[in-house]
Formats: structure tokens, C-alpha cells, sequence
């Protein structure tokens, strides 16, 4: 505004998906930023623009070091979607914990040992300790003489963070290792559990050494990988996407929806194009007109005649 206050020119939101309501918290943010750019693109395309998010774990971990501000404390405009806040108490929460603080420490309570263990042994290692005393003087570790990863450490409490993962002292890594161990996942999971969690130099080499020592973890080295073909997204409502099928046995066509799985099994005289569309037009017209339709490259399927119909509904 002219007088320097700012103030919203549009909200926006969207209900989330029965996929997406299952991501983890942080993919849900993430996910919010994605969204919203492409929202407001028309806005946004061809400028600089700053993005404020209150959800500070994803700024230190996307871009710890590169100019987004991780200051939460005055993005009240848009935090009021989600909660209601007393513009009095921002400065008494911010002052105990903030949103990266609180993901901090849930991340240590999932570890086979206790921060106060983690801190202990952090401080009396010669290089740790050292590293964690240059911070709380408040030096710059790039100027004595660190370098990545070591000049990304961060204080939290008396532990060292590198991005959103926990420092963990020599002494402690064999039972992380042991931990990280246990459901004998393979080298590939293990590394995916250990970069949400912990960090140190060296943290893939010993993994790889734990599982190439495993005879259990061995037995699935060469399984081959899964299938990694086209994941379809679930529906939102029903009838929404269908699936169909011949089934060669009595000339039956089969169609589910992919929503509810409710099958419904059309006796037809043949599987040519026009039988199969006698067929779906008795099911449009008692439950309406389907979005999408799935199938293989069946000839009824694939034909022009076919794919005209689909296209004069609107499918």
C-alpha cells in the first residue's frame, strides 16, 4: 500500500486429495508452494517474488543458504487459514519453541537414544565438542577453516543439526547403525530411513558396509526392481474414472469403477466397438457420464468409432 503496510490481494485453497491427505506433513507444505505458484502463475511469471511460509522446516531444508528468509513471526495473513492467532502471544511462542525447533525434536525422540545422550557425547568429542563450542561463542565456522557439510552445522540446544538432520557423535553411531539395521531393508532403504533422521561423514559408507556384512540383507541385493510404470491417482469421486475389460468367457464386458470397485458385467453378443458402446450407454444412463475411461488397446477399444463416441459425451 502507499503508506508500506501490505495487504492480501487474494486467497486461495484447495481441498486436498485422498492421495495426498497421506503425505507426510512436510510433502503437504511443499506441496501447498507448488500448487499456489501455479494458481497465481499469471502473477508470477517473468518477476522476482518473495515466498513467506510459516512451516520453517522447509526453508532449512530445501534452502538453508539461499536467501529465503526463515523469519515466521509476521506471516499472519496467510498462518489465519489454518489457525485463529493472538497477535499478543506470537512473541511468548516463538520464545520456546518454533516449528522447526518442535520437528527437531521429534526427530531425536524417534532415535535410539535421548538428546541429553546425543548432547553428552557430542561435547565430549574432541572435534564435535570443539565445533559445538565454536557456535555458542557465536563464530563463523567457515573462517576457521571448516567446509561442507561441517560449515552447514547448526546449534540446537547442545546438539548439532546439518539441515533438518541430527550430528551423531562417534560414540552413539554403531546403534543408530544397529537400529537403522534391524528390519534388514537393504542398503537403498536404509539410506532413505537415515537421511530424515541422522548425519555424519561417512553415514552411506557405513551403512553400505552393515548391509554387505548381512546375510539376511544379501538374500534381497538382486531381487529385481518393482515395477515402476504410471501410478494412477486415486479418484475423488465415484464414477469418476472406470475401468473396462472383455471377458472372453460368455462374451461378458466388465466395468469397474475405480473409485468404489463396484462391477458391473454387460452380456454382449460380440466384442466389436458398437457393442461396447450399446453397453456403456444403458450404464451412462442410469449413473451418468464418466470422466475417464481405462482400457487395454483392444480392438473394440481403439477403434475411431470408439474413440468418436467417448468424444462426443465428453469423456
Amino acid at each position: 500500500m502507499e503508506d508500506g503496510k501490505e495487504r492480501p490481494i487474494a486467497y486461495a485453497s484447495q481441498t486436498l486429495s485422498v492421495t495426498e491427505r497421506k503425505y507426510p506433513q512436510f510433502d503437504i507444505e511443499a506441496l501447498a508452494i507448488v500448487w499456489a505458484a501455479q494458481k497465481f502463475f499469471l502473477y508470477l511469471y517473468a518477476r522476482h517474488f518473495t515466498l513467506i511460509t510459516d512451516h520453517k522446516p522447509l526453508p532449512q531444508i530445501l534452502h538453508p543458504d539461499k536467501g529465503l528468509p526463515t523469519d515466521t513471526k509476521t506471516n499472519i495473513n496467510a498462518d489465519f487459514c489454518s489457525r485463529a492467532i493472538d497477535t499478543n502471544m506470537i512473541g511468548k511462542i516463538r520464545e520456546e519453541y518454533d516449528e522447526f525447533d518442535n520437528f527437531v525434536i521429534r526427530q531425536m525422540q524417534q532415535l535410539p537414544t535421548t538428546p541429553e545422550r546425543i548432547a553428552s557425547e557430542t561435547r565430549k568429542d574432541d572435534e564435535l565438542g570443539k565445533i559445538v563450542r565454536l557456535l555458542e561463542a557465536g563464530k563463523c565456522l567457515k573462517s576457521h577453516g571448516y567446509k561442507s557439510p561441517v560449515v552447514n552445522y547448526k546449534l540446537f540446544g547442545d546438539c548439532l543439526v546439518f539441515e533438518h538432520r541430527v550430528v551423531i557423535p562417534p560414540k552413539l553411531q554403531h546403534n543408530v547403525l544397529k537400529d537403522l539395521h534391524a528390519a534388514h531393508q537393504g542398503v537403498v532403504k536404509m539410506k532413505d530411513v537415515a537421511r530424515y533422521f541422522v548425519y555424519w561423514p561417512g553415514l552411506d559408507k557405513h551403512i553400505e558396509d552393515v548391509a554387505k556384512a548381512c546375510d539376511e540383507c544379501g538374500r534381497f541385493a538382486n531381487v529385481p526392481v518393482k515395477f515402476g510404470g504410471h501410478h494412477w491417482q486415486y479418484p475423488k469421486q465415484p464414477w469418476e474414472r472406470i475401468n473396462i475389460d472383455w471377458w472372453s468367457f460368455c462374451g461378458k464386458n466388465v466395468i469397474t469403477s475405480a473409485y468404489s470397485k463396484w462391477i458391473e458385467v454387460k452380456i454382449t453378443p460380440s466384442t466389436s466397438s458398437a457393442a461396447t458402446i450399446n453397453a456403456l450407454d444403458e450404464l451412462f444412463s442410469s449413473f451418468g457420464d464418466t470422466i475417464t475411461v481405462v482400457s487395454d488397446n483392444g480392438m473394440g477399444f481403439s477403434s475411431a468409432e470408439f474413440k468418436d463416441y467417448l468424444t462426443r459425451i465428453g469423456v
